[in-house]
């Protein structure tokens, strides 16, 4: 599963997203919000390609030398929300989930743009042959999806947030989605007093499921918050419950991803950089990594994670649990890390090409099989699209466009079949697979 920063969660309070990111600032919602974000061969040696072209969804991306392309990775056409003469819409993609090769999905959000601009939930669906657009209820004047697990064909949840007028002003509300096979609903999930939103969602089984998220904690469930706390949900089957989350030292907490395992083992991170400002509007939170075990969430040690990491992502294989983020430099640029935990202690790995860039997602096909993807960030503008992957002993670059306006980054990916899925954009929606 990926992680991105929220439109609804950056535009509330107007900042940016850090540099590098691979996530355009954009300051228009603030007035929205106050007027109401071939089964692939044995992985090959990467080769450097003369200058070619790759065109999809009518995008021609030039290729410089500098380029990666191996195991048979392309840059696959995929739809985006009809623009008109009055509205601009563009698609960004942030979690994505298969429950087989034939059946791929993709959560994120729409961005319209005409006189204030506004956000709109988004799914993909990959049947095999190509992706299609497939149409979310209509919530409310501003909503948008971060994550999304697909259980089986007629059983798929997605996670996010929504922007909901009430009595007191404009409210953020967490937002959940089901598909039946055969369109999506709204969800009921467990009443909260404030603020609270959903970054993250994972499934064991049809009845286990995780979403994890944060909870404002304050007197108005509106005013900018003094702190945050890590929001867990679990879904039985029938009912979503809120489950209690340890005290987390600091002014604010909150989690961006969770991951599970086939043995059923569950693991959440989050956590943001205090250098350059927080990753989104909440305060600056303290980094975070937990397991749930024998009925209870329990945090990890952070013993060999820097002080200044972004925890984006997590993913268990085996007896490793990997997290992917990144870190600030002294001076300033971003650098992509992947972190290994192995029971005692965490093990950092600079999985990119270049000292700078963004990890966004991971995730884990096997021990010997795991695949982050981001951005390699060569100049810090967060452009390019990156895909690397740990073959048991060291990470390799799979798929790299260095330094593409149009292609700024890769948000998740996920295996499926032998295939390896990838998507993200920021501009327009974009997918990487073989």
């Amino acid at each position: 599963m990926g992680s991105g920063v929220s439109q609804i969660e950056q535009g509330a309070s107007g900042r940016r997203a850090p540099a590098g990111a691979g996530r355009r600032p954009n300051s228009g919602f603030r007035t929205a919000y106050a007027g109401h974000r071939a089964r692939p061969s044995r992985a090959r040696r990467s080769r450097r390609r003369p200058l070619a072209a790759v065109i999809a969804a009518g995008l021609v991306v030039l290729l410089a030398p500098s380029c990666v392309i191996s195991s048979g990775l392309h840059v696959v056409a995929t739809p985006n929300p009809p623009s008109n003469a009055f509205i601009h819409a563009s698609g960004k993609l942030a979690g994505m989930s298969a429950v087989s090769a034939t059946d791929v999905w993709a959560a994120g959000t729409t961005e319209y743009q005409h006189v204030a601009t506004g956000w709109q939930s988004l799914t993909l669906h990959w049947d095999g042959k190509s992706w299609r657009i497939v149409p979310t209820p209509g919530i409310s004047l501003t909503s948008e999806l971060m994550d999304i697990a697909a259980v089986a064909p007629n059983n798929v949840w997605a996670v996010g947030q929504q922007a909901v007028s009430t009595s007191m002003g404009v409210q953020v509300k967490r937002l959940l989605l089901h598909f039946t096979g055969s369109k999506w609903a709204v969800m009921a999930s467990p009443p909260l007093p404030n603020s609270a939103g959903l970054r993250g969602i994972a499934a064991v089984s049809a009845g286990d499921i995780w979403a994890v998220g944060w909870l404002r904690v304050g007197a108005s469930p509106l005013a900018i918050p003094e702190k945050t706390v890590p929001l867990t949900l679990h879904f039985d089957g029938t009912t979503w419950r809120q489950v209690p989350f340890p005290v987390v030292a600091g002014p604010a907490s909150f989690l961006t991803r969770v991951a599970v395992s086939k043995a059923g083992r569950v693991y959440a991170v989050g956590g943001g950089r205090n250098a350059g400002g927080p990753p989104i509007w909440l305060p600056n939170g303290s980094r975070v990594i937990a397991r749930y075990d024998a009925g209870r969430w329990t945090l990890l040690p952070l013993t060999g994670i820097q002080p200044d990491a972004e925890l984006r992502d997590v993913a268990v294989a085996g007896p490793d649990v990997w997290v992917v983020g990144d870190r600030a430099n002294a001076a300033g640029p971003i650098e992509s890390l992947a972190w290994r935990y192995a029971g005692t202690r965490w093990t950092s790995y600079r999985p990119g090409p270049h000292p700078r860039g963004v990890l966004n997602g991971v995730h884990a096909a096997s021990a010997r099989e795991v695949w982050a993807a981001g951005t390699p960030g060569n100049d810090g503008t967060g452009d390019g699209v990156l895909l690397t992957r740990w073959d048991g002993q060291r990470w390799k670059v799979a798929f790299r466009i260095p330094t593409v306006d149009a292609l700024r980054g890769l948000a998740d990916v996920t295996t499926a079949g032998g295939h390896v899925f990838s998507v993200g954009g920021t501009t327009q929606t974009l997918a990487v697979q073989n």
